[in-house]
């Protein structure tokens, strides 16, 4: 325990360890964050289409600058592996020596021309392929033998003990550091000390390394020369690369990953690469070879192909089927950076086969229906939608923006697989608003937070709680922004107006302050034009709306919400003339709902949601258990608890409440009744109650032996004296005389009669 530790610092979650949060959340102790945080920029902007991702294994020159749409915030140093959320199974640290190849060689298959990326040959009339050479199509000069061996002493310093592996850029050698020690150290050479484009970059890794310093990134000690050729000294990080994991696991299980072990190695990999961001540096080569787990960290490894964002000059190092489709015309950037990440993610949580094929998926993804993983979790699916998508202005924008939705999508996975996720606020929504547990409301929905690049943002969020007559009165003299008319959109709604909402919608975009994506509407304009929609009737076109706030936000639970409450009442249309279709809906929308109820048990809405459908369909125990998850901390439980009790006392389709259901609502009347309930509505469930009781009464007369419910014992003349009395409290209660006249004709009806 640190001495400086202040009383309201949180400690630490690992078992054993007793450090404290610092300010950023992060133990003083192991490093390892206590709760989960967030870091985020604004975005905005929509997605445009369909998915082409990755191309190229060679050096390309671009014919013209990248974006200047490349600024990003840097992520966290310390590593997290899991986000909290996840247990990553560590990798022992491996002996150094155990890892040196006893015959260091470049496979004839993996032999490319530098220049051209033509193959260089195999076997030829039963003679091994030569190691070095001339391209025959190009001519450009080749060598892909080592120039070091065991016990070379290079620069006078480090003692080489033989080779490692090799990629697409150079030789990578283990040698002792005599100053320090013996430590352990990693020289990285040349592939082709005669090919100038791979001399050049390994001067560029000269300059940019000397810049970072990462916990994810491996750390580059030294560059020095030896007979001719340069060498950069790196730490040895003694672990296994993602590739290695991923096939170990394969061969062992036949499976790909778990996706939250994926999820929880992509997130690291974006705490690296936005840090290079922030240094004004782009990684541009990531693949499963070039991360290493050791022990619980991982690392970022061979930053040969890094370059800097604003070099428009430079070769352009890539894999096929990682690399983003644009690199080659345009050149890289942080878009096409983030591009890698999704690729990474989906070969290492999918049986991707074909993702380096140019005929199949080297450009694309597998469709939805032969994914189950699609299916189970569309969010998901959604995530590596953006983060692959062809236009790299529909990606997203930063690796803190693609990190804090990637969170939100573990958040969802690990909930659906039953375990609890802490609750976290939302850097894109407002909280819900009223509930209504007995109806779907667009007005219990969430908001979008005003976007802070427009000007009018101030203005917007002093009528944030306004009246819509005021918030209409005050918009008339603001200007004409993005903002400005999604608010008005929202004021006329409130007044009982889609249709004028949606014409206020329609010229917000898609031109809105922050629109990213050629012809795309900004993501709170589509939100507010999908709710317009809804209030209008039109479901068809408000989900498109709220589907695509859904693509653009997979992590968020807003978008669940509103497109549960779009199907609900899509549902409810539709039930008078087709009912089948109306469960096709219901079935939809209980599905969105239990994404977020899993996600957020706290969250009314959900749970109110989930209970309503599930009744449609017949589903009591479903029904149920939405309403009995909602957590004694949420501002909806009472609420949720008398729902509950009026949902096990009355009939769920052709289902009547049984002797469990019912002594388990009168348990539960009898502790809501000990509370703060107000009398009304405990007169009502207690009507409720009763009513049930006397139904099983008449249906099973054996049923309700013994049983006694609101302390009134189950017999024809208890129950209907207990109804009468109820009945007659509750007309003492009403405010309306045609209130007060129908509960009492109801109440002389179960009056008791008397024995002649």
């Amino acid at each position: 325990m640190t001495a400086d530790a202040g009383a309201d610092r949180i400690p630490c979650h690992r078992p054993g360890c007793e450090g404290l949060a610092d300010c950023d959340g992060y133990c003083d102790v192991c490093g390892f964050r206590c709760q989960p945080a967030y870091t985020a920029t604004a975005w905005t902007g929509f997605p445009s289409g369909a998915v082409r991702p990755s191309l190229s294994s060679t050096p390309s020159r671009p014919t013209t600058g990248p974006s200047k749409d490349q600024s990003s915030r840097a992520i966290g140093a310390r590593g997290d592996l899991g986000a909290g959320l996840v247990t990553v199974d560590p990798v022992p640290e491996r002996d150094a020596t155990s890892m040196v190849l006893a015959d260091p060689h470049v496979p004839a298959a993996r032999r490319t021309c530098s220049r051209c990326g033509s193959h260089l040959g195999g076997d030829r009339d039963g003679r091994p392929a030569r190691p070095d050479g001339f391209c025959t199509v190009c001519g450009q000069r080749f060598s892909f033998t080592p120039k070091l061996v065991k016990g070379d002493l290079v620069a006078g310093q480090y003692l080489v003990a033989g080779c490692l592996a090799h990629g697409g850029m150079g030789w990578l050698y283990l040698a002792q550091d005599q100053r320090l020690h013996g430590r352990w150290s990693v020289l990285k050479g040349l592939l082709d000390t005669a090919d100038s484009a791979a001399m050049n970059a390994a001067i560029a890794e000269r300059q940019y390394l000397s810049q970072v310093s990462h916990t994810n990134i491996v750390e580059v000690y030294n560059f020095v020369d030896h007979a001719g050729d340069g060498y950069i000294v790196m730490e040895y990080v003694g672990g296994q690369s993602l590739r290695d994991i991923r096939r170990s696991h394969s061969e062992q299980t036949g499976e790909p990953l778990p996706l939250t072990v994926a999820l929880a190695y992509s997130l690291e990999i974006l705490s690296a690469l936005g840090f290079l961001h922030s240094r004004g540096l782009l990684y541009c080569d990531l693949k499963p070879d070039n991360v290493i787990q050791t022990g619980e960290l991982l690392k970022v490894i061979d930053l040969g192909a890094v370059c800097r964002i604003d070099d428009h000059g430079g070769d352009i190092y890539g894999t096929t089927g990682y690399q983003a489709p644009e690199v080659r015309v345009v050149g890289p950037s942080v878009s096409s950076d983030l591009y890698t990440v999704g690729r990474l993610l989906a070969v290492l949580a999918l049986d991707f086969r074909g993702y380096q094929d140019e005929s199949r998926f080297a450009t694309s993804l597998p469709p939805a229906s032969a994914v189950p993983l699609f299916t189970r979790y569309p969010s998901f699916h959604r995530l590596l939608l953006r983060a692959t998508d062809p236009d790299p202005a529909s990606r997203f924008a930063s690796a803190a923006e693609m990190s804090e939705q990637m969170l939100g999508v573990l958040r969802q996975v690990v909930a659906d697989q039953g375990r609890p996720v802490p609750a976290v606020s939302s850097r894109c929504f407002s909280g819900e608003r009223a509930f209504d547990p007995d109806r779907p409301s667009w007005r219990t929905l969430p908001v979008p937070l005003a976007d802070p690049d427009d000007e009018a943002e101030a203005i917007v969020i002093n009528l944030s709680s306004a009246p819509p007559e005021q918030v209409l009165a005050a918009l008339s003299a603001a200007p004409e922004t993005a903002e400005v008319r999604r608010r008005r959109a929202r004021a006329l709604l409130e007044c009982g107006d889609p249709g004028a909402a949606r014409a206020e919608l329609d010229d917000a975009g898609p031109a809105g302050t922050g629109q990213r994506g050629t012809g795309a509407l900004d993501w709170r304009t589509r939100w507010w034009a999908g709710v317009a929609a809804v209030v209008d009737g039109d479901t068809v076109t408000g989900r498109r709306h709220l589907e695509a706030v859904a693509a653009w936000l997979p992590g968020e639970l807003a978008p669940q919400l509103a497109l549960g409450l779009c199907a609900e009442i899509g549902g409810a249309s539709a039930a008078s003339t087709d009912l089948a279709q109306a469960r096709v809906a219901w079935t939809v929308a209980a599905q969105y709902y239990e994404v977020a109820r899993a996600t957020d048990p706290a969250l009314g809405g959900a749970a109110f949601g989930s209970s309503r459908v599930h009744q449609h369909l017949g589903h009591r125990d479903m029904a149920v258990e939405a309403l009995a998850a909602v957590p004694a901390t949420s501002s909806t439980h009472a609420a949720a608890q008398v729902r509950l009790c009026r949902v096990l006392c009355r009939a769920v389709g052709d289902d009547p409440p049984t002797r469990a259901h019912l002594e388990r609502a009168s348990a539960l009347h009898d502790a809501l009744a000990a509370g703060d309930l107000p009398a009304a509505s405990r007169l009502e469930l207690r009507r409720d109650l009763l009513l049930a009781a006397h139904g099983l009464l008449r249906a099973e007369p054996g049923a309700v032996d013994g049983l006694t419910v609101t302390g009134v014992a189950c017999t024809e003349r208890t129950l209907r004296g207990a109804l009468d009395s109820t009945l007659r409290e509750l007309a003492s209660l009403s405010t309306t005389a045609k209130e007060r006249i129908a509960l009492i004709d109801e109440a002389n009806f179960w009056r008791p009669w008397t024995r002649t």
